[in-house]
């Protein structure tokens, strides 16, 4: 919680009110922000003043431009305007791009004990490149004994490119727990899956109101996964899969979901493409492989004859979004939709239809 105000010229000088709020405009500010939050004793805000922030490692060789060890907590927010006066924007994440000027990779959170809440919200994550297992756009990995939660919401990771699992986005959790919801993962090419999720005993994995369509595999191999992977580090985790599309991903014999193992919990009103079985422990309704007719293989939402349209679950652990991928409030019409998009209902968006 913010204990003070400052005013908005002093915001905008990265300057910390009581060590909790940074407005940030430029990389160094960026940078600076990130590292002061982490000898905080409070849970601190970042937020970043819409605009392309060309971020760069400090060796260049491989490692992350980003890296978050916040053991108090951390909320980063793009999309506001210089300033960073008022509350919370409804900004779309292509508002504030994070690119490697020279195509490395982006983003780690590291974070190494505690109980902390990390919330990454509003960010378009571009062009990330990796040459090892490590994740392209951005990579969690908290280890057995942290809890707390990652919350990953309304962001949008596009052109990450690497060899490993999930090379857009990689989580690795044991006892900690994510949200991820409202985002767009689309156009990578990695080497098993997009978007990669491994939970170990304890851990709670949500997927909610995810796009995740035309990533490409780097294997040739028939039944390769193009789309996402979910599996589990050890022992038991409960993962909850709700109003989910995962489709065109890869060639027509790769997967657009695999499931590494058996896996408790719930996928509720999802629609997959291509797919091996669900696991046994999990309770299964309303899911569906039906085409989920975009506007375009560019813009992913709804048309009005859409299988997605008002076909959502509607509830969840950690909520369902109140705003989709382009601000337009949930749920329109008698229903939650399904992905990323809700489709108004008048049935327009943006002119188009």
């Amino acid at each position: 919680m913010i204990r003070t105000v400052l005013t908005a010229s002093l915001l905008a000088l990265a300057t910390p009110a009581a060590a909790e709020l940074y407005c940030v405009a430029s990389v160094s500010q960026l940078h600076n922000a990130i590292s002061a939050a982490r000898l905080s004793l409070s849970a601190s805000e970042i937020r970043i003043v819409a605009g392309v922030y060309d971020l760069q490692s400090s060796t260049g060789v491989d490692e992350a431009a980003i890296t978050i060890r916040d053991d108090t907590g951390l909320t980063i927010t793009g999309g506001y305007a210089p300033g960073c006066a008022g509350g919370l924007p409804d900004s779309q994440p292509q508002a504030t791009i994070l690119p490697p000027p020279f195509g490395e990779r982006l983003m780690d959170i590291l974070v190494g004990a505690g109980d902390p809440e990390i919330t990454i919200r509003q960010l378009s994550f571009r062009r990330g490149r990796s040459l090892t297992n490590n994740a392209a756009c951005l990579g969690v990995q908290i280890p057995a004994q942290v809890t707390g939660r990652v919350n990953l919401l309304h962001n949008e990771f596009t052109d990450c490119i690497g060899p490993a699992a999930g090379c857009a986005v990689s989580v690795n959790l044991h006892t900690a727990s994510l949200n991820l919801s409202n985002s767009l993962i689309h156009n990578n090419e990695c080497g098993a899956g997009a978007l990669a999720l491994a939970a170990g005993p304890n851990a709670v994995l949500q997927a909610t109101h995810n796009t995740i369509v035309y990533n490409r595999t780097t294997f040739a191999t028939p039944g390769a996964i193009a789309g996402m992977q979910v599996g589990r580090l050890a022992g038991s985790n409960l993962v909850y899969l709700i109003n989910n599309v995962v489709y065109f991903n890869g060639d027509s014999d790769d997967l657009d979901v695999r499931f590494n193992t058996d896996i408790a919990g719930f996928a509720r009103s999802n629609v997959i493409g291509r797919r091996n079985d669900f696991p046994p422990s999990m309770v299964l309704s309303n899911n569906s492989a039906a085409n989920p007719q975009f506007f375009s293989s560019t813009y992913y939402a709804p048309t009005a004859n859409s299988p997605l349209v008002n076909a959502g679950h509607t509830t969840a652990p950690f909520g369902l979004p109140l705003k989709d991928f382009d601000a337009v409030s949930r749920p329109q019409g008698g229903a939650y939709d399904i992905g990323a998009y809700e489709l108004p209902q008048e049935g327009f968006r943006n002119g188009f239809e």
